[in-house]
C-alpha cells in the first residue's frame, strides 16, 4: 500500500499523527484536516466493510438511537443552511451505510439516493428509503451524467 503524502483538501503536506485500526492518520500542516494516509483500493474497502462489520461493529448505525437520529437531523439542517435554493432537490449520500441520514432527508422533502460498498448496508438502506434508491457501488463507478443538488459523504 502506498502512502498519501498530501492533503486531499488543500494539497499541502500531511504529517503522520497516529495509527487507527492499522491505518496511518495524517494531519495537514495547512488546514488541519485529518486524512487516512494509506491508499486503499476497492478490494480493501470491501474487506473492511464486510458482513461482519454490519453484524458486529456497526449495530449502532443499523438501529440508531434517538440521540443518533437527532445528530442526522442536525446535519441535514446544516446542509440546508448552506444551500442557496429554497426548494429541496436531489441528494446523493456516498457511503450511505444503513441509510439513516437518507431517511431523515427523505422525510424532509429531499429526493434521495445513496451508494455504499457494503451489500448489507445497501440492504438496510433499501428497507428505509426504497431499494431502487440505493446501489452497491463505489464512487468511481457512479454514473457521472446524473446531477445532484447536494452530495454528502
Amino acid at each position: 500500500m502506498s502512502k498519501l503524502a498530501y492533503c486531499p483538501i488543500c494539497e499541502n503536506i500531511l504529517e503522520k499523527q497516529f495509527k487507527k485500526n492499522g491505518f496511518s492518520i495524517g494531519e495537514c500542516v495547512q488546514c488541519g484536516v485529518l486524512a487516512v494516509m494509506d491508499q486503499v483500493d476497492e478490494l480493501n474497502l470491501r474487506e473492511i466493510y464486510n458482513a461482519e462489520y454490519y453484524e458486529k461493529d456497526a449495530k449502532r448505525y443499523v438501529v440508531p438511537s434517538t440521540k443518533s437520529r437527532a445528530n442526522w437531523v442536525r446535519r441535514l439542517h446544516l446542509l440546508e443552511k448552506c444551500q442557496q435554493q429554497t426548494n429541496r432537490g436531489k441528494i446523493l449520500d456516498v457511503g450511505c451505510g444503513p441509510g439513516v441520514f437518507l431517511e431523515v432527508a427523505q422525510r424532509g422533502g429531499w429526493d434521495v439516493c445513496g451508494i455504499d460498498m457494503s451489500p448489507e448496508a445497501v440492504f438496510e438502506a433499501g428497507g428505509r428509503i426504497g431499494a431502487d434508491r440505493v446501489s452497491n457501488i463505489d464512487l468511481l463507478s457512479l454514473d457521472t451524467t446524473e446531477q445532484y443538488d447536494a452530495i454528502t459523504m
